[in-house]
């Protein structure tokens, strides 16, 4: 599992529950550490300021996911909360191949709607705009998709729950 952090930058380390859950399964996590990169294809002076989180974990991480566990293709699934779920999503969106599983719980997947509040992504992109078109829902491809796609968030979450129902209405 390849475990994408939220804006509170937490790991599966943090809660007993996730551990043991990993543990029942026998599963494996990374867990790296971003910042508050959301985890794009995009430059982010917080995470690395010539290389971008997206590039970091589709060259670096998951070859060494797959080479230190002995890992077949396809073998990676991603994960998240919030701006880690967003991510996870957006990565088996835009390569369902390499993420044929994906899970977000309370994804920011309106990631445009953050944009202008402080967070790195006012340095990431030149507008609200630029944003939304690098969002986890204008990368569904109807002829590519990943095989398992899992998302959910509470109804009463008021920062993420309208961009997991545009996600689902696009679906």
């Amino acid at each position: 599992l390849l475990y994408l952090h939220s804006l509170r930058e937490e790991t599966p380390a943090d809660d007993p529950s996730f551990t043991g859950a990993l543990a029942r399964h026998r599963l494996r996590c990374a867990a790296p550490h971003g910042g508050w990169c959301w985890w794009a294809d995009r430059v982010c002076p917080e995470f690395d300021p010539a290389f971008t989180p997206e590039r970091y974990l589709l060259d670096r991480l998951v070859p060494w996911m797959e080479a230190a566990w002995k890992l077949g293709p396809r073998a990676v699934a991603a994960a998240g909360v919030e701006m880690g779920g967003q991510g996870a999503v957006r990565l088996a969106l835009k390569h369902p191949e390499r993420f044929p599983v994906a899970a977000s719980i309370s994804g920011a997947l309106d990631l445009q709607d953050w944009y202008g509040s402080g967070t790195p992504l006012d340095a990431m992109y030149e507008s609200a705009e630029r944003c939304r078109l690098d969002s986890a829902v204008l990368h569904i491809d109807a002829a590519r998709w990943p095989r398992h796609l899992w998302f959910a968030c509470a109804p009463d979450d008021a920062t993420c729950l309208r961009g997991n129902d545009r996600l689902h209405e696009k679906l």
